[in-house]
């Protein structure tokens, strides 16, 4: 009597298991979440800079910053917060009266006037689209770098004559979030 032996069943479960082990890994690293914490919009932004690109020594310590917000005392509490589902506000926006003029154009000396608010708080709110480190925002676009969001104002503020009758000139302000 001849016996056949199918030496081929034990191997095909043995790669059928191995087969089913390596397509589970397979799928379970395919769906593990990247989740880039720099990136992510969902959170707190406290204002850091506020910036015409100027330096300034509006305090008198003889050391000139392009900061307003080192320079100015005026009290800064904005933030921004951004929740999962699009929306964005700001409860205490950042909002000087500032003036600058031009006092001489060859050296680029300027004069600031800043007015501090103190006659309450300015709230925002509205929707938010964020495209990879692009954020649309308040009718401007914004980058996020690692833990800080940028948002530029192109011509926001306006440069005059020494005697403010005529504006010379227009300034990007330039705004720069850092999240808590």
């Amino acid at each position: 009597m001849v016996r056949f032996i199918n030496s081929t069943v034990p191997n095909m479960r043995k790669f059928n298991s191995i087969l089913c082990i390596i397509i589970a890994l397979s799928f379970l690293v395919s769906c593990s979440k990247d989740d880039p914490k720099d990136d992510s919009i969902v959170g707190t932004w406290q204002l850091t800079t506020w910036t015409i690109q100027v330096p300034i020594d509006l305090n008198n310590d003889n050391v000139a910053n392009e900061n307003l917000l080192v320079e100015a005392m005026c009290e800064n509490n904005e933030t921004l917060v951004f929740e999962a589902n699009g929306t964005v506000s700001s409860l205490a926006t950042y909002n000087p009266d500032v003036t600058v003029s031009l006092l001489d154009e060859t050296n680029e000396v300027y004069a600031f006037t800043v007015i501090c608010d103190t006659e309450g708080v300015i709230g925002i709110s509205g929707s938010y689209s964020q495209n990879n480190n692009s954020v649309s925002l308040f009718n401007t676009t914004a980058t996020i770098n690692g833990n800080q969001l940028t948002v530029v104002y192109e011509d926001a503020i306006d440069i005059y004559n020494e005697q403010l009758t005529e504006v010379l000139a227009t300034r990007d302000l330039t705004l720069v979030y850092t999240k808590k």
